[in-house]
C-alpha cells in the first residue's frame, strides 16, 4: 500500500496522518484478502504470498481516493547474502519500487525520483529502524541506493532466512482508463490535434464497443488476430487465462483493468508495435523488395537490422486487446488493425507426436510427401490443407526432435531393448550368468538395469563367505559407479582382490539409470 500512495505523493512529504492512513487501510486489506481465501476457518497461515496480492488496489489517503493496477515484474532476486541480492536487483530495476522479505518480515523500499531512496516499513520500529515493541512504524529517506544497502545490512544481519526481493509495478487506474484511443495524423493542426485528444480522452474499453460481434468460441486464438472480435476460450482456472490466450501479436505488458458491473479479473494490453529497417540500401530490400520487417537484433537495448546494421525505425500499433474471467471461459476482445509482424505460429509438439505416432515407420523428411499425399489422393482435395501441411512440416528439426522425445517415453532403453533380450537368450547356452538378469522400466516401473557377470565369478563371490573358509573368505569387496561406460547410464561394478593372481577382479556389473542405495542392494543380491 505504501508503494501506491508513493506514486500520489512523495514520502519525504508523508505527514503522520498519511502513514496513519496507509497503516490502518493497509491492515484492512490484508484482512479483507485474508477472509476470501478462508481464514481462519480454513487457513491457518496469515502471511501473504506474494501471488496472492490482487492485481487493483486501492485506498483513500488525506481525503484523496487512490486505485492503482499493481502487480510483480520480471527480474526477482533470491538469497542468502542481503548485499549480494539488493546489489544484484537494483542492478537490473534501478528506477523501480521493491517489496524486500526476509523470513516473515517485509519492507517496501520505495524509489523516488527526486530524494532518491525510502525504506518504510509498517511494524513497530524505533528511531535506528530496529524491530521494538514499543515503538511505531518507520519511514526513512537515503540519498543513494548504497547507502539504503549499507543501512539493511546493518539492521538485518544474516540468520539464515532466505532473501527475496520483488521489483513492484504500479500504474495509477486514471492513467490507464483515459488513455487515447486513436492516433492523430502527423498533417492535423494543433487546435484539431487537441479537440480529439479532449474529445476520446474518456473513451473507456466497455463491451458495448464489441455490441455487434458476435462471440466465437475457440480452442485458441488466431496467431495473426486482427480487427473488432470477441472470443471465448475454455478456461478451467483464472491462473490459465494468459496462457490459452496467446497469439503472435507483440503485445505490451498488460495491466488490470475494470468495468461497472463486472467483478471479476479484467485485465487489458495495447500492442507495441513492430520495428521496420528504412534504409534503402539494405541488402534484404534489394533481394526481397521489400522493408525489413522480421530479422532484427538488439544492439545496446536498441533493435538494429540484422542485414546492414541500421537502427530500426518502431513502428505503432493502435489494436487493444482485453480479457475478461468467467467460470470455465475466458472472453478476449480486440479492437484495431494491426501494422505490426504477427510471429509464425508454432505447431504443438502434441500434434506433430500424434502424426508419428500414426505413422512410426516414416522418417521425418518423408512424413510431409505421406500427409501431402493423404490430402491430395481425393479429387476435391483443397490446397489451403496442403500449404497447412507443409507450413507444419516446414521445420524437420522439430520433427525430429518430437519423435527423439515420444521414442524416449516409449522406450527408455532405446531401440536395442528387443535386440539386448535376443542377446540374452543366446548367450545363456554357453553362460547364464553372462546377461543374468535384465529389466525395462517400461514394462513394471521398476528401475531400468541390465547385470551381468559369470559362472566363474559367481564361484568366487561364493567363495568370499566368511563362515565356510574359502579363497576369498579374508577378502573385502568393493563397489565403484562409472559414468562414462553406457551413455546415459550408471555402470555398478563389484570388486574383489584375487590373493592368488595377486589382482583385482569384477565379479559383477549392473547397467543402471541411477547410482542409489536400492539399484546397490539390488546388485549385491543378484551377485550373492
Amino acid at each position: 500500500m505504501a508503494i501506491v500512495v508513493a506514486q500520489i505523493k512523495a514520502p519525504f512529504n508523508w505527514t503522520k496522518h498519511v502513514i496513519h492512513d496507509i497503516l490502518l487501510q493497509g491492515d484492512d486489506t490484508h484482512l479483507r484478502i485474508l477472509r476470501k481465501l478462508g481464514w481462519p476457518q480454513h487457513r491457518t497461515e496469515s502471511m501473504l504470498d506474494i501471488d496472492e496480492i490482487p492485481d487493483i488496489l486501492d485506498c483513500t489517503v488525506n481525503g484523496e481516493y487512490i486505485k492503482a493496477s499493481v502487480g510483480v515484474l520480471e527480474g526477482a532476486k533470491f538469497g542468502f547474502t542481503l548485499q549480494d541480492v539488493l546489489a544484484e536487483a537494483f542492478l537490473h530495476n534501478s528506477s523501480t519500487s521493491f517489496m524486500l522479505r526476509i523470513g516473515d518480515k517485509c519492507t517496501a523500499i520505495i524509489k523516488d525520483s527526486s530524494m532518491g531512496w525510502s525504506l518504510f516499513d509498517s511494524h513497530a520500529c524505533n528511531v535506528k529502524g530496529q524491530r521494538d515493541p514499543e515503538g511505531a512504524a518507520c519511514m526513512m529517506c537515503f540519498t543513494s541506493a548504497e547507502r539504503l544497502i549499507q543501512h539493511l545490512t546493518l539492521l538485518y544481519p544474516y540468520d539464515g532466512h532466505q532473501i527475496d526481493v520483488f521489483p513492484i509495478y504500479v500504474q495509477i487506474m486514471d492513467q490507464i482508463e483515459d488513455e487515447v484511443l486513436l492516433q492523430s495524423n502527423d498533417s492535423i493542426d494543433d487546435s484539431t490535434q487537441s479537440f480529439r485528444k479532449e474529445r476520446y480522452r474518456n473513451i473507456k474499453y466497455e463491451p458495448s464497443l464489441w455490441e455487434e460481434c458476435h462471440p466465437k468460441k475457440v480452442e485458441s486464438l488466431p496467431f495473426d488476430i486482427n480487427g473488432l472480435e470477441v472470443y471465448h476460450i475454455p478456461c478451467s482456472t483464472r491462473a490459465e487465462m494468459m496462457k490459452v490466450s496467446r497469439d503472435g501479436r507483440p503485445w505490451d505488458r498488460y495491466c488490470a483493468s475494470s468495468r461497472k458491473d463486472f467483478k471479476g479479473v479484467r485485465r487489458l494490453t495495447h500492442c507495441k508495435g513492430s520495428p521496420e529497417c528504412s534504409n534503402e540500401d539494405c541488402l534484404f530490400r534489394s533481394m526481397y523488395g521489400c522493408k525489413n520487417r522480421r530479422q532484427f537484433k538488439k544492439e545496446n537495448s536498441i533493435s538494429v537490422c540484422h542485414t546492414c546494421g541500421k537502427p530500426a525505425d518502431m513502428i505503432k500499433c493502435s489494436a487493444t486487446k482485453v480479457w475478461e474471467y468467467c467460470k470455465d471461459f475466458v472472453v478476449v476482445m480486440h479492437i484495431g488493425d494491426h501494422t505490426c509482424v504477427a510471429k509464425k505460429a508454432k505447431v504443438s509438439v502434441a500434434s506433430l507426436q500424434q502424426d508419428i505416432q500414426q505413422n512410426p515407420g516414416l522418417k521425418p523428411s518423408t512424413l510431409v510427401s505421406h500427409k501431402m499425399m493423404q490430402i491430395m489422393s481425393v479429387d476435391d482435395f483443397d490446397w489451403n490443407d496442403v500449404e497447412d501441411i507443409a507450413k507444419k512440416y516446414s521445420d524437420l528439426k522439430q520433427v525430429h526432435n518430437a519423435r527423439e522425445r515420444m521414442k524416449k517415453e516409449i522406450l527408455p532403453l532405446g531401440e536395442n531393448f528387443e535386440a539386448l533380450a535376443d542377446f540374452k537368450s543366446r548367450c545363456e547356452q554357453k553362460d547364464r550368468f553372462f546377461i543374468y538378469k535384465i529389466n525395462n522400466r517400461a514394462f513394471n516401473g521398476e528401475h531400468t538395469f541390465v547385470f551381468k557377470s559369470s559362472k566363474e565369478m559367481a564361484e568366487l563371490a561364493l567363495s568370499m563367505d566368511k563362515d565356510k573358509g574359502g579363497l576369498l573368505a579374508n577378502e573385502y569387496a568393493y563397489i565403484d559407479g562409472k559414468h562414462n561406460h553406457c551413455r546415459g547410464y550408471v555402470t555398478l561394478t563389484l570388486w574383489v582382490y584375487h590373493p592368488v593372481i595377486r589382482r583385482i577382479v569384477r565379479l559383477a556389473a549392473s547397467d543402471t539409470e541411477k547410482e542409489d542405495t536400492s539399484i546397490l542392494s539390488l546388485t549385491v543380491s543378484d551377485c550373492i
